[in-house]
């Protein structure tokens, strides 16, 4: 169990990506629900090097808390307590835009509320000299009564501030970043406004333009923003007039110049798709920022993202149901059902408390013994080796609501896609996240431009990795161990 910082208590982890990890607290000075986020070190990570990256996550902390606007995740505390860098921010109900975009596209007034929204809080930062250069679904959060918190101001590039970036870097996340980000460019808030046209197409259609949530490998995505135009909405989808198209079109041009000046310009185009009042082209803009009307997720996806109990984190003391508990259950409801006709039906006194004792006993049973075992993470037999010419592959699958050992067919898409070979039920998974497959006599993982990441032992993964039986594969919060060949 992590230790408790400073006086803010832990409570439970609530997602984890590439780069950081964010638990649920408790301000116990301020008596007060928080966010903790920590950045995720790889194993040998140099002392220096773990002294940098902690500086950088201060930064973003203080970066961020500079800013106080509605649409913005606020930023309580950032310091590094004990050798441990942290951000302690608002703890915020909802759920991220992805998770909604991935249910299914969205109607265009509501795209439009969101954009409507999201520009606010741009132009504001902008106004304030921050230039955020990490906006995408994964970053912005729908609160539970349809209002927009934009976060994670990891990359941010502040105006006259110290530079935490070096010079010539890529920052940004493929398929959102613009242009001038993927060739290292100079960059400005128009980077940001680019990153935003980019969410617009995506919440409309449900599928970013160039491929990102495709799995499409990165390079190629970032071919396709500094050279392809992407798909023209007309004939895709209802309901787009000329005006949104053409505003679209505006904020997803190549070079900054040709795009909207600020984000308040494009704020103003975007208000005149949506049907607001006459809107002056001088002077300040009219409040216009209107709760979202998300519609719920479907019973069949997995469970909305929140606090996991530490006994229940993944890889941990994760007790699961088996089936036979939903025969228990039955057998119960049998048991007072039977119990309450003889009742009405004048049965002794006796038999009716020997049946209600049988059905307590039984409740007890099935809520302490008859839960499964921990589950255990298997390693393969005594010198198990990878077949290179084997097409199959066995593994366990340990994430939410799965708990199997399963055989899979090379080569292997995982993620939340309906056509990927190995679907999970995990909301921090992106729809195409990484793929499994055999080369050179072995087996490899190779990560498809998911939004936070695969990890293997830990360890993040870009460009395809070899994979050794007893391996763990991490794919969002589900976990995948290598036990060796597979059979047919």
């Amino acid at each position: 169990m992590t230790a408790d910082l400073a006086h803010y208590v832990y409570q439970g982890e609530i997602g984890r990506g590439a780069m950081a990890i964010v638990w649920r607290g408790w301000d116990s000075k301020l008596e007060r629900v928080v966010a903790i986020k920590e950045p995720l070190l790889p194993p040998g990570t140099p002392p220096e090097r773990a002294a940098e990256m902690a500086s950088r996550f201060v930064v973003e902390g203080r970066t961020a808390a500079r800013l106080s606007h509605p649409g913005l995740v606020a930023i309580y505390d950032a310091d590094v307590w004990n050798g441990r860098a942290a951000i302690v921010m608002e703890y915020v109900e909802g759920e991220t835009l992805a998770a909604i975009i991935d249910r299914s596209p969205l109607p265009v007034p509501t795209a439009l509320a969101v954009v409507d929204q999201l520009l606010d809080a741009a132009a504001y930062a902008h106004a304030n000299g921050v230039v955020h250069r990490d906006i995408k679904p994964d970053n912005v959060f729908v609160t539970s009564d349809g209002r927009i918190k934009l976060c994670d101001f990891g990359v941010a590039r502040v105006t006259g501030g110290k530079r935490v970036t070096q010079v010539g870097a890529i920052v940004g996340t493929p398929g959102y970043m613009a242009p001038e980000q993927i060739l290292g460019q100079a960059t400005d808030e128009r980077a940001d406004l680019f990153s935003v046209g980019v969410m617009a197409y995506e919440m409309l259609t449900g599928s970013n333009p160039f491929g990102a949530t495709d799995g499409v490998p990165p390079t190629d995505i970032m071919r396709r923003v500094v050279h392809d135009e992407p798909p023209a909405l007309a004939g895709r989808i209802t309901g787009v007039s000329a005006d949104l198209q053409s505003a679209l079109e505006k904020s997803l041009q190549k070079r900054p110049e040709r795009r909207f000046r600020t984000a308040g310009d494009m704020l103003i185009a975007f208000r005149r798709c949506a049907g607001s009042p006459q809107i002056p082209d001088d002077g300040p803009l009219p409040a216009f920022s209107r709760t979202l009307v998300i519609p719920p997720p479907s019973a069949a996806l997995a469970p909305l993202g929140g606090v996991l109990p530490f006994a229940e984190i993944p890889g941990g003391d994760m007790n699961q149901r088996t089936h036979s508990d939903a025969s228990m259950a039955i057998y119960i409801a049998i048991g007072a059902l039977v119990a309450l006709l003889l009742f009405m039906m004048g049965a002794g006194v006796i038999v009716l408390l020997l049946l209600v004792l049988a059905a307590i006993g039984g409740l007890v049973w099935w809520l302490g013994s008859g839960r499964a075992q921990p589950a255990q993470p298997q390693t393969p037999a005594p010198g198990a080796t990878w077949d290179g010419g084997a097409q199959m592959v066995r593994c366990r699958v340990i994430g939410p609501m799965v708990n199997d050992v399963v055989t899979l067919r090379l080569p292997t898409r995982i993620g939340r896609a309906p056509d990927v070979e190995l679907p999970v039920l995990d909301e921090q998974a992106s729809r195409y996240h990484a793929v499994l497959f055999g080369k050179d006599g072995a087996l490899w993982v190779q990560d498809l431009g998911s939004s936070n990441g695969t990890r293997l032992d830990g360890a993040p993964i870009g460009a395809g990795v070899r994979v050794q039986p007893g391996q763990r594969i991490a794919v969002g919060s589900t976990q995948i161990t290598i036990l060796g060949n597979g059979h047919v």
